[in-house]
């Protein structure tokens, strides 16, 4: 008896549900592969923009201590009264400042009142004004604007006054009045300004009675990233004997 021999096959095919499984899996790993760039992209972006806010943010702090340390005693006429021209709000500083010979000139080699504070629509502004130029010291800058930083949604200031009689540690007080400060500096005593070269001031100083300084400025920026808001918190010392 012959034996019958089973017949002949081909290679197995690839069923249809076979394949689709087959894509799906692909499909799903190239998701995931996908996701995961899209998240680093976006992990990447965020670090450099933040990075590059916290430079600015560096910038400016370096530009304000600068000009800061390099305040001018100058002396404005308010109500026939001489007053140191520095005036402190809760969102905005007003002061003048010494030539830095940075610059175009002559505007650099002029004393410059300068005010900081937060227009809308535009973030941080400088304003500046040249006495020289308008003939006449004023209490608060009317020049040009010129933006530091869009990002800066709001600014907040506070400046750390001297302590008042009786008292052994200084205080911050939320604005700077010049006059106000007059008369506290009279009665207590506290830290005056003084005009350069007068007798006394490094070698030779005479107090004026006009007016003082705060000892520091707290600033508080509040910047505005992708999503959300964020404070950067700065402290300005004033250096009185290097300023005047």
């Amino acid at each position: 008896m012959t034996g019958r021999r089973p017949p002949h096959r081909g290679p197995r095919g690839v069923t249809l549900l076979e394949l689709t499984i087959t894509l799906t899996l692909i499909s799903l790993l190239a998701l995931i592969v996908l996701q995961a760039f899209r998240i680093g992209s976006r992990s990447w972006e965020k670090g450099e923009q933040r990075a590059e806010v916290e430079q600015r943010i560096r910038v400016l702090s370096g530009i304000l201590a600068q000009r800061l340390a390099s305040i001018h005693a100058a002396m404005a006429k308010v109500d026939g009264k001489a007053v140191l021209a520095f005036q402190g709000r809760p969102d905005r500083i007003f002061f003048y400042s010494a030539p830095d010979g940075q610059g175009p000139l002559p505007q650099s080699a002029m004393v410059r009142g300068q005010a900081f504070f937060v227009r809308a629509g535009e973030g941080l502004v400088v304003q500046e004004s040249y006495p020289l130029v308008e003939g006449e010291v004023f209490l608060e800058s009317r020049g040009r604007l010129t933006v530091l930083e869009p990002r800066v949604t709001r600014i907040t200031f506070r400046y750390l006054s001297p302590p008042p009689p009786g008292e052994t540690a200084p205080r911050w007080v939320e604005a700077w009045d010049p006059r106000d400060a007059s008369s506290e500096s009279q009665a207590s005593g506290g830290v005056q300004a003084q005009r350069p070269g007068a007798p006394g001031a490094a070698g030779s100083a005479a107090p004026l009675p006009e007016g003082r300084l705060p000892l520091a400025v707290g600033m508080t920026l509040t910047v505005q990233e992708e999503r959300a808001e964020r404070e950067i918190g700065l402290l300005l010392p004033i250096r009185v004997g290097r300023s005047l």
